[in-house]
């Protein structure tokens, strides 16, 4: 492959853009081709193409494949120096994270979050790739240190990746761990929703609906603009996919007695890849059966 490149003045990174083009084709042969190029691109030693591979086998689970030997290989180059691809180490830290070994995940996410961009060598990828870079080393590595329960050291991962590095899932998990109902977990929900993390607006919808139950009954007005607002987050959640928002806006709708909305939005919320809220919308169905 090297010296056919070579023959018609090609390079390895034109390879893997030609292979990402070829992969994102409605065609399935095209992207058969498209996929043994990024290995053909990987084999010779082009970063982005690597990257690309691990990352996909890790969203398949099917990293275990024999194809994926030698990317792995390359991947533990690139994250060990003289490369210290910080990218490198984030990927390498999911896959260690899938195998169930947290304690390398967590220093390989430290490792990349306190590397500077500057000690990556030139070779290093540049075509763009979500969820990597320090932003993400710093969100993976908080979401590892809370389920450690080690909570002040998720926070402050989780505040470093959004208030200097302006990473929208380092607002979500923030807020997450904020004072409940503060000004702070609302501004910092709307910036992770702003940004396209929808999993916000079932937090922003629980927390007006929270609100209004906080209403005296006298401010009728108030309170019926705090449902409205709630329903209408719950709403942008469920229309995104979100099964958590399906479930409560199903909710508000018993309590206004509009059974047939809710029954529709926990039909949506049965179809769930999430078996907890596949199991909950199912427990609901039964509550009006019975």
């Amino acid at each position: 492959m090297s010296l056919l490149l070579l023959e018609h003045n090609i390079t390895p990174r034109t390879l893997t853009l030609l292979a990402l083009i070829l992969s994102r084709c409605n065609k399935e042969p095209c992207r058969f081709l498209g996929r043994d190029l990024l290995l053909s691109a990987s084999a010779i030693g082009e970063p982005t193409a690597t990257i690309y591979l691990v990352d996909q086998g890790l969203k398949r689970k099917n990293l275990d494949f024999l194809k994926y030997n030698a990317p792995l290989a390359h991947l533990r180059t690139l994250a060990a120096p003289p490369h210290s691809n910080i990218e490198a180490m984030v990927l390498l830290g999911r896959v260690y994270e899938s195998q169930n070994d947290e304690d390398k995940a967590l220093q390989l996410y430290r490792q990349a979050a306190s590397t500077p961009p500057s000690t990556q060598r030139e070779a290093d990828t540049q075509f763009p790739l979500p969820g990597v870079g320090v932003a993400s080393a710093l969100v993976h590595q908080g979401l590892i240190l809370e389920r450690h329960g080690n909570s002040s050291g998720a926070e402050a991962a989780f505040r470093k990746a959004a208030l200097e590095h302006d990473d929208p899932t380092g607002y979500y998990h923030l807020a997450r761990l904020e004072k409940h109902s503060s000004s702070t977990q609302e501004t910092h929900f709307l910036k992770a929703v702003s940004s396209g993390i929808t999993a916000a607006s079932t937090n922003l919808g629980q927390l007006h609906l929270e609100r209004a139950k906080l209403e005296p009954a006298e401010n009728k007005d108030q309170k019926a603009m705090q449902i409205k607002l709630a329903k209408e987050w719950l709403y942008l959640g469920a229309t995104a996919g979100e099964g958590m928002s399906m479930l409560r806006l199903a909710s508000v709708f018993v309590e206004e007695g509009k059974i047939e909305s809710a029954r529709k939005w926990l039909e949506m919320a049965e179809k769930s890849p999430d078996p907890k809220v596949t199991e909950m919308a199912k427990q609901m169905e039964k509550s009006f059966q019975a």
